[in-house]
């Protein structure tokens, strides 16, 4: 299948636009809501986002994956992994916060986990229909500083298995 824009683009925007619809609300009043402010990031120095809480995609450290199956190359499946990163600000009781940061984890991660069950479109993500499953991977709930004031306050990778004919 002949793509529009590259696969792994198509996936950023796909799950960008998927995870934006969800608008993520503060429940506390340590933390403002999230809603749309969800950006595909590829460069480590373009994650200074002035608009926090905020989720960021990026591919920035994570490699994509392909079988090992030599005998099936025209048709071999490859995982791509997107960093799926909710960022805030520095805060001096970040713990007040930290229930909003595990709901919207929690929140984008079941909306992942259940695409392929519960999606009424025919793929499991729109404009990508190489897609064939998304898996999950945790990381680090809590991690330093990314830049200036940035805090990556919750995190995992979507590991999105896609079918894709090769040539």
């Amino acid at each position: 299948m002949a793509a529009a824009t590259d696969i792994s683009d198509r996936l950023l925007t796909g799950l960008q636009s998927l995870i934006a619809s969800l608008n993520l609300q503060a429940t506390s009043n340590a933390t403002t809501s999230i809603g749309a402010k969800v950006f595909a990031q590829l460069l480590p120095e373009r994650l200074a986002i002035g608009n926090m809480p905020c989720v960021i995609l990026t591919y920035m450290g994570e490699t994509e994956e392909e079988p090992n199956d030599v005998e099936n190359f025209e048709e071999q499946g490859v995982t791509y992994p997107v960093s799926v990163l909710i960022v805030d600000q520095m805060r001096t009781q970040y713990q007040l916060a930290r229930p909003d940061y595990l709901n919207w984890r929690h929140a984008i991660k079941t909306v992942l986990r259940n695409r392929p069950r519960f999606n009424p479109q025919p793929h499991m993500l729109d404009n990508v229909p190489e897609l064939a499953n998304i898996r999950l991977r945790n990381k680090p709930v809590w991690v330093p500083k990314l830049a200036d004031d940035q805090l990556m306050v919750s995190a995992f990778a979507a590991l999105c298995d896609t079918n894709e004919t090769r040539t």
